[in-house]
């Protein structure tokens, strides 16, 4: 899905795609026929193709209106490489327009369980489906190995399994959600044939955790970012058809936060919560709610002392001894030291709740702000962590890039029966950004999955 949506991208605005003819393979991996596309530098529109994936880490100037880089496969989360040479015959039939495929629907009606892997783009959507039609659903903690009607299939951290001798709606009906989702949501749904598996962990296995519907509450209102907060909004209400309740920040002390399963505060100010909001919003967590914030709002969490945290501040690399300036250099300077926007390469464990649907541990995330976050003093905490050279693409200055460097991206801890999912890179920046969706989507679906990992 996220390919057709690269795809959608570059034939909206006239970027000529072909399929690709024969398999290439270079040191990076491999690409082949049917799944991946050639986009040749050859064409009337050669100048934005490659702006948008140019990857360009040295400018002329340091102070940016806006971001400054836009490599689009980035932000998609779709691999690929520079072809340092002509495409040639690599280059097949020209694609006309974007389809997001179907997946593979099961052919059995009367299974013993449906499985399906957590790595395509709108599994959240799959899965929301089939609990808001009423099926009971697990994940899998582990991977495993499952007799289907395709043969044996590996399935990995975080596959989806619907077992069927457990369920409160009739099979038929569950089998009609299934085959919808396959078809719309462009996942492989394989039918099990047993609950015991060739490999891995069995069907019946404390590692097959339940899972329930989201019922998240997104905070709004007064010196809560309107951006990052429609971003969340425009994700789940448009994009994923998960229910998501906006509650203004000054009516938050009246809702009962009981009722929702989740709590979501983007970056904002949040000093106007009171103290004995903070204290019911501390209890709810330890009863089982799972707090999920980005950016600035991290530091909220950490100053009212729910997670302790630790930043690296400014204050620790200044100089004592401060030179004298000219006023007229001020704003010059002052921006240099900006991240207006740029990408970076991360460390994500893709065993840990938070991380299950990434086939790769390198993920790209997008920074355009100076917090940096130290990692977890508990070991299996720190879910993204940045490379020790993290810049992909865009601007950063030197002592900014020097403090990034291994810091962290995503940090989740278990409080009492809850959880805090902490994202300090805004995961979708403009909507377009899908590569990072998968953080918080799975900040809703498994956050209560997280286990208590304190050494």
């Amino acid at each position: 899905a996220r390919t057709y949506h690269l795809l959608d991208i570059l034939l909206r605005h006239d970027i000529e795609v072909y399929a690709l003819a024969q398999p290439h393979a270079d040191g990076s991996g491999r690409f082949e026929p049917g799944h991946a596309y050639v986009v040749p530098l050859d064409q009337p529109q050669y100048r934005l193709a490659k702006a948008l994936f140019r990857e360009q880490t040295s400018f002329q100037d340091s102070l940016f209106y806006d971001v400054s880089t836009w490599t689009l496969p980035y932000a998609l989360g779709v691999r690929y490489r520079e072809l340092r040479k002509s495409p040639g015959n690599l280059r097949g039939v020209p694609v006309e327009r974007a389809t997001l495929p179907a997946g593979r629907a099961p052919s059995n009606g009367g299974s013993y369980a449906y499985a399906f892997n957590w790595h395509e783009y709108y599994a959240p959507r799959a899965l929301n489906r089939l609990l808001e039609g009423g099926a009971r659903a697990r994940v899998a903690t582990r991977p495993f190995t499952g007799s289907t009607d395709a043969g044996p299939v590996n399935f990995d951290y975080g596959t989806v399994v619907v077992p069927m001798g457990i369920q409160d709606v009739d099979a038929s009906t569950i089998h009609d959600i299934v085959t919808r989702v396959a078809r719309e949501d462009a996942v492989d749904v394989f039918a099990l044939v047993s609950g015991l598996t060739p490999g891995g962990i069995d069907l019946g296995s404390p590692s097959m955790r339940p899972l329930t519907l989201p019922r998240p509450l997104l905070v709004v209102g007064g010196g809560v970012s309107t951006y990052e907060a429609g971003e969340v909004w425009h994700l789940l209400d448009q994009r994923f058809d998960v229910g998501v309740s906006l509650v203004d920040i000054e009516r938050l002390g009246r809702v009962d936060l009981d009722d929702y399963t989740h709590v979501i505060l983007v970056h904002g100010s949040y000093d106007d919560i009171s103290d004995e909001r903070v204290e019911e919003l501390k209890r709810w967590i330890r009863g089982g709610g799972v707090l999920v914030a980005t950016k600035r709002a991290v530091r909220w969490v950490d100053e009212n002392e729910i997670v302790d945290l630790e930043f690296i501040d400014d204050e620790e690399n200044a100089n004592n001894g401060v030179a004298r300036r000219n006023y007229v250099d001020y704003e010059r300077q002052f921006g240099a030291h900006i991240i207006s926007g740029a990408i970076f390469a991360t460390d994500v464990d893709r065993t840990h709740p938070l991380g299950y649907g990434f086939r790769e541990r390198t993920l790209a995330v997008f920074r355009n702000h100076r917090m940096f976050l130290k990692p977890s003093t508990n070991p299996y905490g720190t879910v993204v962590q940045y490379t020790q050279a993290p810049l992909r693409s865009g601007y950063i200055s030197a002592s900014n890039l020097a403090k990034l460097g291994g810091t962290a991206s995503a940090v989740a801890h278990r409080v009492g029966g809850g959880a805090v999912v902490m994202l300090l890179d805004n995961p979708n920046f403009r909507a377009f950004w899908y590569g990072t969706n998968t953080l918080l989507l799975n900040a809703l679906f498994f956050g209560s999955v997280i286990e208590h990992t304190d050494e």
